[in-house]
């Protein structure tokens, strides 16, 4: 018969030829913990790898969304739409909330009214996923970070539509959709950014463009769906062509 202390031993004997100990097994954990916690750090949102991954599949979810618009519709949507005295009511991404998962909210609102109107309002106070970068904390609530660039001969000829024949300088080579850091614009409110009024190069100084929390550029979305993160010290001249949809530019693949 084996006393208590035998049996122990030979309990311990199993372990260890089995690989791990309880206490090595522990220490692990710990140290995994350790490593989470300064991977993750307290109010934040990820490292940015992962943040300007949620970022770009954002601005995917939304050239998505406008394309299956487009499906339905026969054009892109408005930078924003009017009541009958052609006063500017809500934005674009108001349009696209059934094609982004918010099917039930897009359902409740008076879309005859402005979209802070008092039943409005209430209802569109909320951060839309989509519509926001994670790495821009100092967004508040029911801001976006994701712009139209509106002009008659962008994407977006506010208050009239785009087709994708309307295109004739290639949806591949024609912006979009810019994310913009702290842009101070409610996902409903009917403003972006105008081709006039922008910043022309990528996270200006001073001024209002093309922007991010992120270093070395920002992420835009053109017309075809694709998603592309632009540098900083992107040529003006190139970045101009591509706000255009019919102005006849040669794009250099290469810049």
């Amino acid at each position: 018969m084996l006393d208590d202390t035998q049996r122990r031993k030979i309990a311990e004997s199993r372990i260890l030829r089995r690989g791990l100990s309880t206490r090595d097994v522990l220490i692990a954990v710990v140290i995994v913990a350790i490593l989470v916690a300064l991977l993750y750090p307290f109010g934040g949102h990820g490292p940015e790898p992962s943040r300007r991954s949620t970022c770009k599949n954002n601005l995917k979810h939304i050239g998505l969304a406008l394309h299956n618009y487009h499906d339905n519709y026969d054009s892109f949507p408005p930078a924003y739409v009017v009541d009958e005295n052609d006063r500017p009511l809500y934005s674009w991404r108001v349009l696209i909330l059934p094609f982004v998962d918010q099917a039930p909210l897009y359902g409740k609102l008076h879309l005859d009214e402005p979209w802070n109107s008092p039943h409005n309002r209430p209802l569109l106070d909320v951060d839309i996923p989509a519509f926001r970068c994670p790495s821009d904390k100092e967004t508040a609530k029911g801001m976006t970070n994701y712009l139209a660039v509106v002009g008659p001969e962008t994407m977006w000829p506010a208050p009239d539509t785009c087709r994708f024949k309307d295109v004739t300088d290639g949806a591949s080579n024609t912006l979009h959709v810019v994310e913009v850091a702290n842009s101070g614009i409610h996902w409903a409110e009917p403003r972006d950014l105008h081709v006039t009024q922008m910043a022309r190069e990528v996270n200006p100084s001073a001024g209002m463009g093309m922007s991010s929390r992120y270093t070395g550029g920002t992420h835009v979305l053109f017309g075809d769906g694709r998603v592309q993160f632009i540098a900083d010290d992107s040529p003006v001249e190139q970045l101009r062509a591509m706000l255009t949809r019919a102005g006849g530019e040669v794009i250099d693949d290469d810049d």
